[in-house]
C-alpha cells in the first residue's frame, strides 16, 4: 500500500462522485422500494471507507495524463518532491487544526444543550407517562429513557447516549399524537441510532474538508429517520399509516426552524425546507411502504458496493514524467540510447550485439536480445 499525493486527490474525487451518484439513486423513489433502505446505507458506507483509505495498491496501473495537464501540475508544485512535501505539511497542519475544531465546536454546542436541559424536571404529565408506559412495553428491546418536556424547543426529539433523554415541546398533544411521538423517538434509541449519528458527526468532523461528508451526512440523518419510521409503523392498517402521516404534517406546522442539536433525532430535518422535502418522501413510505427485499436484491446490492470499491483502485491518474538528461548521462562512459537509432548483430557462431551510430558492438546474450526486441521491436540483421 502507498500513500501518494495523486491517490490522495483521486480519493477525494471518487468518493465526491460516489456520494453525488448514491444521493440521485436515494432521490428515486423506486431504488429505496425496490432494494430498501439499507441497500443506499450499505452503499454510503463503501463511500465513507474510500474516503479514509487513500492508498494505492500493489495492482493499481498509473495512467499518465496529458501533457498540458502534466504541466500544470509540475506548475503548481505536485511533480517537485521537495514541493510536495511542503503541501503535505501545510495540509496535514490545516487537517488537524480544522478537525480539532470541529470536534470542540460539536463538544461546546453539545454540552451546552444538555446543561439547559438539565434545568428542566421530568415529565409531570400523567397522560404522557401513560402513554410512554404503553409505547415501552410495546417494545421489542427496553432502553432506559427519561421524558423531559421543553419550552425552548419545537419539534419531539431523541438526546443522549450514556443518559438517553426524550424532549417533547410544550404543546397540547392528542393520545394519538403522543403515541406516535413517543413511539418514534423511541424507535431510535432501540436501534442505537444516536450512537450512530454520534460516530457519523465525528467523521464529519474529521473529514471536514471532503464535500462528499456533507452530502453523507445529510442523507444519513434523513434514512435513519425512514428506518424509525419503518419500525414505528410495522403492524400499522392503513388508517393508522395515516393518521402517522398526519401526525408529521402536524409537527412540521409547529416547527419554527429551531437548532436542533448535533446528535439528537429531530421528528424533522434541519431546515424549514429540508424539512418539508424529507417529510413528503417519509409520507410516501409510510403510506406505501416498499416490500422487504430479498436476498437476491440485497446481494446485488453488497456485490455492487463492493465492486464499485474495488474498481476505484484499478487506476490513478498522474502527470506523465521525462527525466532529465543530466539524471540520464551521469557520467563519461553513460549516454542515452536512441533503440530506433540502433539494430542487432547475429554472427554464424550464434552471438548478438547490439550495433550502435558510431559503429561500437555491445555483446547481448539471448534473453538480452528478447528483451530489447520486446521493447522496441529492434531489426535484426545476420552474417
Amino acid at each position: 500500500m502507498v500513500f501518494t499525493q495523486y491517490s490522495f486527490i483521486l480519493s477525494v474525487l471518487v468518493s465526491l462522485v460516489f456520494a453525488m451518484a448514491v444521493h440521485l439513486l436515494r432521490k428515486q423513489g423506486f431504488f429505496i422500494r425496490r432494494f430498501g433502505i439499507s441497500a443506499v446505507l450499505v452503499l454510503y458506507f463503501a463511500c465513507a471507507l474510500r474516503m479514509v483509505n487513500v492508498f494505492e495498491t500493489p495492482v493499481t496501473i498509473p495512467i499518465e495524463l496529458g501533457e498540458k495537464a502534466s504541466e500544470l501540475l509540475r506548475t503548481i508544485g505536485l511533480s517537485d518532491i521537495d514541493s510536495v512535501w511542503m503541501i503535505r505539511k501545510v495540509f496535514i497542519m490545516i487537517w488537524i487544526l480544522g478537525s480539532v475544531a470541529a470536534l470542540l465546536l460539536f463538544l461546546f454546542r453539545y454540552l451546552a444543550v444538555t446543561r439547559k436541559i438539565s434545568r428542566y424536571g421530568t415529565c409531570t404529565d400523567e397522560k404522557l407517562a401513560r402513554i410512554f408506559s404503553q409505547v415501552r412495553s410495546e417494545a421489542a428491546r427496553h432502553p432506559e429513557v427519561v421524558l423531559y418536556t421543553c419550552p425552548d424547543i419545537r419539534v419531539p426529539m431523541g438526546l443522549g447516549i450514556l443518559h438517553k433523554r426524550i424532549l417533547l415541546p410544550n404543546l397540547d398533544y392528542t393520545d394519538e399524537q403522543a403515541y406516535y411521538i413517543l413511539k418514534h423517538e423511541y424507535a431510535h434509541f432501540c436501534r442505537h441510532d444516536l450512537a450512530v449519528k454520534l460516530w457519523l458527526r465525528v467523521f464529519c468532523c474529521i473529514f471536514w474538508w471532503n464535500p462528499a461528508v456533507y452530502i453523507l451526512k445529510r442523507d444519513v440523518d434523513g434514512l435513519i429517520e425512514m428506518k424509525a419510521d419503518a419500525l414505528t409503523t410495522s403492524g400499522f392498517s392503513k388508517q393508522e399509516r395515516l393518521s402517522y402521516a398526519q401526525c408529521m404534517a402536524w409537527i412540521l406546522a409547529q416547527s419554527t426552524g429551531s437548532p436542533f442539536p448535533a446528535v439528537s433525532t429531530p421528528l424533522l430535518n434541519e431546515s424549514a425546507k429540508g424539512a418539508h422535502g424529507d417529510i413528503i418522501e417519509r409520507v410516501k413510505l409510510v403510506l406505501w411502504p416498499a416490500k422487504k427485499p430479498g436476498k437476491l436484491c440485497q446481494g446485488m446490492v453488497f456485490t455492487l458496493a463492493l465492486l464499485l470499491f474495488l474498481a476505484s483502485y484499478a487506476v490513478v491518474i498522474q502527470p506523465s514524467y521525462e527525466p532529465p538528461i543530466e539524471d540520464i548521462c551521469t557520467g563519461k562512459y553513460v549516454q542515452e540510447i536512441d533503440l530506433s537509432e540502433v539494430y542487432i548483430f547475429r554472427e554464424k557462431s550464434g552471438k548478438y550485439f547490439m550495433v550502435f551510430p558510431d559503429g561500437y558492438r555491445y555483446p547481448l546474450d539471448e534473453s538480452a536480445m528478447k528483451l530489447f526486441r520486446e521493447i522496441e521491436d529492434i531489426p535484426i540483421q545476420e552474417e
